[in-house]
């Protein structure tokens, strides 16, 4: 056998078994029940967790963002006034102030609730004693916003981040698809 033969042979052997060269593609095992090389496991599984993580924060942007509007479109307006701010540490030590307001719905029921957004200080015109204006759900007052406190760009950076995340991997996962 020529050299040339014996390097035709090679290399078609090399086809076969998907290694022939850097430009050549593996021959796709288009079997229903063909299994998928432990390494591939590994990395799908990897892309769960940015998918994940973007469904999560999509969910609680888009939460945000839904009770938001139905605030703006049904809510009503009250003067309300801060009475004092509950602190939480997170796991990290990080403190974060939580004004709890309280106001007078048009019904006459008192209400006094922490607003669900927390900062690292309490900014001038938040301290106890300020007079606000709240902005609640006449069915259920716990839902509120504290006008100047709680803002949309926070829900706002959960929905495009978690987007981001989502879409990303999901892009991801079709190129990894078209290309096995």
């Amino acid at each position: 056998m020529r050299n040339w033969e014996k390097s035709l042979s090679v290399l078609e052997a090399l086809r076969e078994r998907g290694q022939a060269g850097c430009h050549s593609r593996p021959t796709r095992n288009r079997h229903p029940r063909a299994r998928v090389a432990p390494h591939m496991e590994r990395e799908w599984l990897f892309l769960l967790i940015p998918l994940t993580i973007g469904a999560v924060f999509l969910s609680f942007g888009v939460y945000g963002l839904r009770r938001a509007r139905a605030l703006r479109r049904t809510g009503v307006t009250a003067q309300g006034w801060i009475v004092r701010h509950d602190v939480r540490r997170d796991d990290e030590g990080a403190t974060f102030y939580h004004p709890v307001a309280a106001w007078t719905t048009r019904d006459g029921r008192e209400c006094e609730y922490a607003s669900r957004f927390g900062r690292g200080s309490v900014a001038g015109g938040f301290g106890v004693g300020t007079v606000v204006m709240v902005r609640y759900d006449p069915e259920d007052p716990r839902r509120f916003a504290i006008q100047g406190w709680d803002i949309a760009a926070i829900d706002m950076l959960f929905t495009v981040l978690g987007s981001v995340f989502t879409v990303g991997t999901l892009v991801v996962l079709l190129v990894r698809l078209l290309t096995l």
